[in-house]
This record gives C-alpha cells, structure tokens and sequence, in this order.
C-alpha cells in the first residue's frame, strides 16, 4: 500500500505509512525531496509539530528486501485548511466491483481526509434518508467536514418511474436535512449524460433531457438553500466532462474500437453501468479542481526598488520563488510561506521570473 498524502493544522504531528509484502527481511527508507531522513527506517514516519515551512514538502520510501529496491508513490504534507472529513451518502458507486477504488476513495485521499462513506448500492432517496439520519444519530458535520451526494438516491427514483419533479424534490429534501443539521460545504456534481451508459439502452425513459431537467429544478431550489443556510454548494459538471471521454476517448487515454463495436465504452465502464478505477480516477481530479479554484495572478505593480504582486484563487499556504533562468530550473524562495493573496518583492533583477506556489488543500 502506498503512503497517502496528509493534511493537518500547524501544530500537529502527521504520519505517513506504507506496507510491503517479502518473503525477505524488509527495510525502509524515508525520504524528504529526494533526500535520505536520518533514521527514518521504520514503516511508519511521524513528522512532529508541523509548521509552516513543512507545508507542501514531499516525502517517499525505498522499500528494499535485499532482492531490489522500490521507491514507493509520493506523499505530500498539506494543511487541512477547509476540510477534514468525507461524507458521502448514496450508492455505493461500484464500490470495488470492477478493477480497483470509486472516486469516493481516490478524492478523500487526494484531499489527504478521512472518509466515512455511508453508501449503499441501489439506494434511492429514502434510504439515502436512512443513512443521512444514521450519520446524524452519532455526528454533527462542522465547517470542516464535506458532505457529498451524487447518482444515488434521486437517480435510482427515476429508475423506477419517479416523475423528474418527484425526484428533484428528493434530493433537495436530503439536502435540506443536511443544511439544517450544519453541513455548511456540500459536492453535488451534475448528473452523467445516460445515453452514454450502455446499460440505460434498458431504461428508455432515461434520456439525457429527463436528467438536464433534473438538473435545473435542483438548482432551481439550491438557490433558497443557500439563502436560508448558507451552505456553499460545489456543482461539478460531470455531463461534459462524461460526454468528451465519450466522443474523444483517445485524448483521455482510452481504446477506440471499430464503430459500431460492442466493446465500445469499456474502458469507461467495466460492466455498461459502473465506472473502471481510470474514469473513477478522472472523476476525482476533476471534483479535486473544481474544489480548488486555479490560481490566478491578478496583478503586478512596480515600487522604487521592486514590485507588489497579487493573485486569486488557489489553497493558502502560499509561496513566492523567483529565477533568472528557466532552463536550468533552479527557483529560490522568496520571503516565507503566506497566508495571504499578496506580497511585495524587493530587489527585483533584470529578466526575472516569478511563480507563486500553494500548498493547502
């Protein structure tokens, strides 16, 4: 098993873990950027009482068994700024049953958080009602916790014949329960086109407008949700994100068979209706995105001896590095680690280029 990335609050120790299978003696060997840690030949790593100049480092292992050497995945330390917990409520979304991890895992781990995933396959809004008030009998969602719901519950309503009125108002119902409960950050992406799930040929009713208007009249109430919540909805788009793997599967890696073949797909979905780890794999990042704005620089403004440059979106920490040769590679930093959206850069030099890096969620 890899090390997993991890993310916690200045102040708090983190730990990083791998576990390797020999029939040979096993060693271990911890790595911080490429540099051998003293001592660090145990299993498990505990970096202790986190501060900021820690933050977005990167660590690995080398397992050895005497036979080779094996360097494992990266890990990187982040802060937990936003979240620290996924809950998710629904269907199971496969859960392992084709070749590897749903999107549920990949994103937890992706965001460096503890899952709690409730899900059960075939559940429909009642009993996605069922385990949102299991969840509430025992916990409370805080700021730091992020609530998702996706296909389950409303999507197996208008499997069995729910009118896309009923439905939509299912699942604002669930939310509602979440809202009034405390959930304050809630994933809900857009449904998948289902035309393009070989499996829905079954369902005639299933077209791709029934779930664009499913869409809208849950937008259409997510609006006074939010008014009387104030809870932040994340409304990924995953109907063109499934409708560009379909028409261009190439450009995201996947087989093109001849027209008209009945493997067509199969590198999306490995049964015609659950998705394989690859395309559970694009769903996280792309749900991982859209959680974390891209940043942008929004300005650069020239002083006496240097300038102020200011930017948007990204996770804080932030941190400036500066070089006069992009060929070689060789960045320095600039000041440290910042919370903040803007920083003044001194002592500026001809030809000089500037990156700003974040290292939170």
């Amino acid at each position: 098993m890899q090390p997993k990335n991890a993310a916690v609050q200045v102040g708090q120790d983190a730990q990083f873990s791998v576990s390797a299978w020999s029939v040979a003696p096993v060693t271990y060997q911890w790595r911080l950027d490429e540099a051998e840690l003293t001592g660090a030949t145990n299993r498990v790593l505990i970096v202790t009482n986190v501060t900021l100049v820690d933050l977005g480092r990167r660590y690995d292992v080398v397992v050895n068994n005497s036979a080779r050497a094996v360097t494992s995945a990266p890990a990187w330390l982040l802060l937990a700024t936003r979240w620290t917990e996924l809950i998710f409520f629904g269907s199971s979304e496969g859960l392992q049953r084709c070749d590897g991890p749903p999107w549920t895992d990949l994103l937890a781990n992706r965001l460096g958080v503890r899952l709690r995933n409730y899900a059960e396959g075939g559940a429909d809004s009642s009993r996605v009602r069922s385990q949102i008030t299991g969840y509430l009998r025992n916990l409370t969602p805080t700021t730091n916790t992020l609530v998702s719901l996706w296909t389950g519950g409303a999507g197996n309503d208008l499997i069995s014949g729910s009118s896309v009125e009923q439905a939509a108002s299912n699942r604002l119902a669930n939310l509602r329960l979440l809202a009034e409960a405390g959930a304050r950050d809630i994933l809900l992406p857009t449904f998948l086109p289902p035309e393009r799930l070989p499996a829905f040929q079954r369902y005639p009713h299933m077209t791709t407008e029934l779930f664009l208007q499913f869409d809208g009249l849950v937008d259409e109430g997510l609006e006074s949700l939010q008014t009387q919540s104030s809870v932040s909805f994340y409304r990924t788009d995953m109907y063109s994100l499934f409708t560009a793997m379909w028409q261009n599967p190439a450009a995201y890696g996947f087989r093109v068979p001849p027209p008209g073949s009945e493997t067509f797909g199969s590198d999306i979905y490995c049964d015609g209706l659950h998705k394989t780890t690859a395309a559970h794999r694009y769903v996280a990042e792309h749900l991982y995105r859209s959680l974390t704005p891209p940043l942008k620089i929004e300005s650069m403004r020239k002083l006496d001896a240097g300038f102020t440059i200011t930017w948007s979106g990204g996770s804080a920490p932030f941190r400036i590095e500066r070089t006069t040769d992009l060929i070689s590679g060789q960045w320095q930093p600039v000041g440290e680690v910042s919370f903040l959206t803007a920083a003044t850069v001194s002592d500026n030099r001809p030809r000089e280029f500037l990156r700003v890096l974040f290292f939170g969620q």
